[in-house]
C-alpha cells in the first residue's frame, strides 16, 4: 500500500514539473505596422514586470521563460499600445495601429482651450514623457537641455543650490528679470521661480513658447516666453492601482574646466643662480622683485616665462559629487474618480569639493472627478522642502585667481590653510576657496505649497464655463555666519567674524473664470472664449546682520556688537486684473484664423500708464491637406504677429531721485 501511495505521489510531482516546464518556454513573433512593413524597435514587455525585449531591423522578436498566464505589453511611439495573453500561443503575428491621438498631439499653453499640434497658428515646442526619460533630469533645466531648439541653459556655478537660468528669446529686459513664466497645469505660477522645487518625476510633458505671437495670451507677464509643465494625473484602470518605485543615483561634475595657464609675464632672475625650491613656495627663488617685494613685469611683457610648476587647482575644487533620488507614485481611477499620489527624496551634490547636498522632499496629490456628464471637478496640490549649503560666491573666481604653481590643498593642524604659499607675491588679496568652503556658512531651508483647483460645467455640446484658483505660498529662511576666529587674508578686512538673516515670505493667489462657444457652421469651426484673471500677489522680506562676535562658535545676533547691528524690512503688494477675448475659425481644417486681444491692468504700472493692451493675429494654410506630397506627412505655411510684454520691478512706478555730496538733487528713475 504504501510503495502504491509513493508511486501515485512520484507520478503527481512528475506531472507537475512537466507542466511547469511546459508553462514556461520562448514565445517569439513578428510586429508589423498595417502596411505589412516590419517595425524595428518596438517595446515587448512582461507587463507589470520589467523583463523584456526589443524587436530586431526585421521586426522579429524573441522572448524566453514566459509563464503561460503573462501578458505581452507590445508598445511604440506613434502606435497603439497592445496587451495580448500568452496562454499557449508559442508564435505571434503582431499587427500595430496608428495612434491618431499621439500623432496629432494636444497642447494647452498659449491657446484658449486645448489645441491640437496640427492645428496651431503658431509655432510650439513640445517635450513629451519619452524624451524626458531618455537623459532623467532632476531641475526644469536640465530637462531642456538639448531638446529645444534656441533655448540656452546656464548653470552659473557648480553650487547644487544654484538653479540653472533658462533664457528663451535671449535678453529682452536691461532691469528687469530674464525669465520666462513659469506654469504648472494651467496655474501661474508665483515670484518665487526658483526651479528646483519642482521634481521632474511628477512631470508629464513640457510645452515651450517663444514668440511674441504664442505667449501674447499672457500679456504683461509673457516677455520672455513660457515654459507650461504638465504633471502626471491618475488614468482609468478599473480600479486597479498602479505602483511605481523607483531610486537612481548618479554623479554630478561640471562638463569642462578652463585652460590652465603655463606660463606668465613676470621677471625672473638667472637660473643658474637662483633655481626653484617647488617644496617651499614662499623661497622667493627665481622672481625678480622691487624694493616693496612685488614682482615685477617682464621687458616684453609676454606670456612666454615657465611656472616653477603646474597644479591644475580646479581639479581639487570642482570634484563629482553624489546625486540620489527615491521617488514612489501610486496611481488609479475609474470612469468618475482618479489620483495620482507621489513622493520624492533628493539628495544632490553640486561640484564643489566640500559643500554639502541639496536635500529636497516632494509631495503631490492630483484628484480628478467627474461628478456628471456636465460638471468636472480637478484639484492639485503639491508641497516641498529644501534644504542645502550655499557656496561662498567667490568660489570659482578664488580659484581661478591662484596661480597653478601654488598648492591651495595645503594644510596646517587645523586643516586648510587660508592663504597657501607663496600668496604674497599675488598682486591682491584673496582667499583659498577650500578655506571658504570648510569655514564659512550659509545654509537655508525653503518651503512651497501650491494648491490649485478647478470647476468645469458643460451647459450643452457648445457652450462650456470654468472657474479656478491658485495659491502659491513660497517661505524661505536663510543664514549666514563667518566664525571670530576666520582668518581673512586682508587684515584690514577682518570684522572679528559676522552673522546675518533673512526671512522672506512671497504669496500668489490667482482666481479665473472662462466661457467658451464653439459651433460647426457649415465648413467652419468656430471657437469663441472670453476670459478673465484677477492676481493678488505680496511680498515680505526682513534682513538683519551684526559683527564684531563677542562670543565663539555661538550663530545668532545676540552676541554682536550691537553699534553693528542692521535690520532692514521690505513688503511689496501687487493687484492686477486681466481680460482677453480669443476667436478662432478652421475652414475645411486647413485654413486656420486666430485673432486675440488682450487688457492687463496692475499696480505695477504707472499712475497714467493703469492698463496695456497686448493681442494676436494668425493665419495658416495646411498644404497637404490640398495636395499630397511623398514622404510629408504635414506641410503648413503660417504668418503671426504678436505683442507680450513684461511688468516692470516694483520701483519703476515711482520717480525718484539721489542725492549727491554736495546735497543736489539727481534724477535716478524717471517712473512708468
Amino acid at each position: 500500500m504504501n510503495i502504491k501511495i509513493t508511486r501515485i505521489l512520484f507520478s503527481v510531482l512528475l506531472l507537475l514539473s512537466i507542466t511547469k516546464i511546459h508553462a514556461q518556454s520562448s514565445v517569439s513573433g513578428t510586429v508589423t505596422d498595417t502596411n505589412n512593413s516590419p517595425l524595428p524597435g518596438v517595446n515587448i514587455i512582461i507587463k507589470n514586470t520589467i523583463k523584456g525585449t526589443t524587436t530586431d531591423f526585421d521586426g522579429k522578436f524573441e522572448l524566453k521563460n514566459v509563464k503561460n498566464t503573462d501578458v505581452l505589453e507590445i508598445s511604440m511611439m506613434g502606435l497603439k499600445t497592445q496587451d495580448i495573453p500568452v496562454g499557449d500561443k508559442r508564435d505571434f503575428k503582431i499587427v500595430l495601429q496608428e495612434d491618431s491621438e499621439a500623432l496629432d498631439e494636444v497642447v494647452v499653453t498659449g491657446v484658449a482651450v486645448g489645441t491640437s499640434v496640427k492645428k496651431l497658428p503658431f509655432a510650439l515646442s513640445k517635450v513629451n514623457k519619452e524624451q524626458l526619460k531618455e537623459v532623467p533630469a532632476v531641475d526644469l533645466g536640465n530637462a531642456l537641455r538639448g531638446k529645444v531648439a534656441g533655448v540656452r541653459i546656464v548653470q552659473a556655478n557648480g553650487d547644487p543650490n544654484t538653479p540653472a537660468s533658462i533664457r528663451l528669446r535671449g535678453s529682452n529686459s536691461i532691469m528687469g528679470s530674464q525669465e520666462p513664466l513659469i506654469i504648472i497645469d494651467g496655474v501661474i505660477t508665483g515670484s518665487d521661480t526658483n526651479l528646483r522645487d519642482i521634481n521632474m518625476e511628477d512631470v508629464e510633458s513640457l510645452e515651450v513658447i517663444k514668440g511674441a505671437a504664442a505667449s501674447s495670451l499672457y500679456g504683461s507677464l509673457s516677455g520672455n516666453g513660457v515654459i507650461q509643465i504638465i504633471t502626471k494625473r491618475g488614468k482609468n484602470t478599473n480600479g486597479v492601482p498602479k505602483l511605481t518605485v523607483r531610486n537612481e543615483t548618479g554623479f554630478s561634475q561640471i562638463v569642462s574646466e578652463y585652460p590652465l595657464a603655463k606660463t606668465h609675464r613676470w621677471k625672473l632672475r638667472d637660473p643658474d643662480i637662483y633655481p626653484w625650491d617647488v617644496n617651499d613656495a614662499n623661497v622667493q627663488g627665481r622672481w625678480f622683485l622691487d624694493d616693496d617685494g612685488n614682482r615685477v613685469l617682464d621687458d616684453d611683457n609676454l606670456l612666454d616665462n615657465p611656472f616653477p610648476r603646474l597644479l591644475d587647482n580646479q581639479d581639487k575644487v570642482y570634484t563629482p559629487q553624489l546625486v540620489n533620488t527615491m521617488y514612489a507614485s501610486l496611481s488609479s481611477g475609474n470612469e468618475h474618480f482618479k489620483y495620482h499620489l507621489s513622493f520624492q527624496n533628493s539628495r544632490q551634490g553640486g561640484a564643489i569639493e566640500g559643500v554639502k547636498p541639496n536635500v529636497r522632499n516632494n509631495g503631490r496629490i492630483n484628484i480628478d472627478y467627474k461628478a456628471s456628464k456636465k460638471l468636472a471637478v480637478k484639484t492639485s496640490f503639491s508641497y516641498a522642502d529644501t534644504e542645502g549649503h550655499n557656496a561662498p560666491g567667490s568660489t570659482r573666481s578664488s580659484t581661478l585667481y591662484f596661480e597653478p604653481w601654488i598648492d591651495i590643498s595645503e594644510k596646517d593642524e587645523k586643516g586648510f590653510v587660508p592663504t597657501p604659499a607663496g600668496s604674497q607675491y599675488l598682486q591682491r588679496y584673496r582667499d583659498n576657496p577650500l578655506y571658504e568652503v570648510g569655514i564659512l556658512e550659509s545654509y537655508f531651508d525653503r518651503q512651497r505649497l501650491m494648491f490649485s483647483p478647478s470647476i468645469t460645467y458643460d451647459f450643452n455640446d457648445n457652450l462650456h464655463a470654468g472657474l479656478s484658483y491658485s495659491m502659491d505660498d513660497s517661505r524661505s529662511e536663510n543664514y549666514s555666519f563667518r566664525p571670530k576666529e576666520y582668518e581673512d587674508p586682508d587684515p584690514e578686512e577682518d570684522d572679528d567674524g559676522r552673522y546675518s538673516i533673512t526671512k522672506s515670505l512671497s504669496q500668489t493667489a490667482i482666481a479665473q473664470m472662462h466661457l467658451s462657444f464653439n459651433k460647426k457652421i457649415g465648413n467652419f469651426d468656430t471657437r469663441l472664449t472670453a476670459k478673465f484673471l484677477r492676481e493678488d500677489r505680496r511680498m515680505h522680506k526682513f534682513y538683519a546682520r551684526g559683527s564684531q562676535l563677542k562670543v565663539v562658535g555661538i550663530r545668532t545676533l545676540n552676541i554682536t556688537d550691537p553699534d553693528t547691528r542692521q535690520t532692514e524690512s521690505r513688503q511689496e503688494e501687487e493687484k492686477t486684473s486681466n481680460f482677453f477675448f480669443d476667436a478662432n475659425v478652421i475652414y475645411k481644417d486647413k485654413i486656420i484664423i486666430n485673432g486675440l486681444i488682450r487688457r492687463d491692468g496692475s499696480s505695477l504700472f504707472g499712475e497714467n500708464s493703469r492698463w496695456q493692451t497686448f493681442g494676436r493675429a494668425s493665419l495658416a494654410y495646411i498644404v497637404t491637406e490640398d495636395v499630397e506630397i511623398k514622404n510629408v506627412e504635414n506641410l503648413k505655411l503660417r504668418f503671426s504677429w504678436g505683442v507680450s510684454g513684461q511688468r516692470p520691478t516694483y520701483n519703476a512706478q515711482y520717480e525718484t531721485y539721489n542725492i549727491d555730496r554736495y546735497g543736489r538733487l539727481q534724477k535716478s528713475l524717471l517712473g512708468n
